[in-house]
């Protein structure tokens, strides 16, 4: 995978990355063309994988138990997804289809644990910026839900 990560340290994620690392990674990882219209994966599969784009976009979608399906969010490039499975290894909580066609970086779990094996300090940095992204993803919610909140009481 020498080919993937040269200096992609244009994608947010890697910002604070020397391109040497952004480089390590990516022998850790596996570059995947989508086509438009396919799945990425499926809500409620479990796969450990965390995605970056690097280019196309994609949404994240939910099926409520009642209703059509809800784009909950739109995935660019530079945006990294489904962190939260890779992290605790539940079950997919939405699906990701692409919309446009797409390249992705993918690091399986077991791929991370090889890095995090051999390059403890990388592996570490990446874990941060998952943690960073989840801190801000979280607080984007709260926000939303007060304004739900808000526009509930009137």
């Amino acid at each position: 995978m020498t080919e993937t990560l040269t200096p992609q340290s244009q994608i947010s994620i890697f910002a604070d990355f020397l391109d040497e690392e952004v480089y390590i990674i990516g022998q850790f990882a596996e570059q995947v063309a989508v086509p438009a219209g396919d799945d990425v994966f499926a809500a409620g599969t479990n796969v450990r994988s965390l995605h970056v784009v690097i280019e196309g976009a994609l949404q994240a979608r939910i099926q409520p138990a009642a209703g059509d399906e809800v784009v909950v969010g739109e995935i660019q490039p530079g945006d990294v997804f489904g962190e939260l499975s890779f992290l605790d290894g539940l079950v997919r909580t939405a699906t990701v289809r692409c919309v446009a066609n797409a390249v992705l970086l993918r690091v399986s779990r077991h791929q991370f644990d090889r890095l995090q094996g051999e390059y403890p300090t990388i592996a570490a940095k990446l874990m941060g910026d998952l943690a960073l992204v989840l801190a801000l993803r979280l607080r984007a919610a709260d926000a939303m839900i007060a304004g739900l909140s808000a526009k509930a009481n009137r």
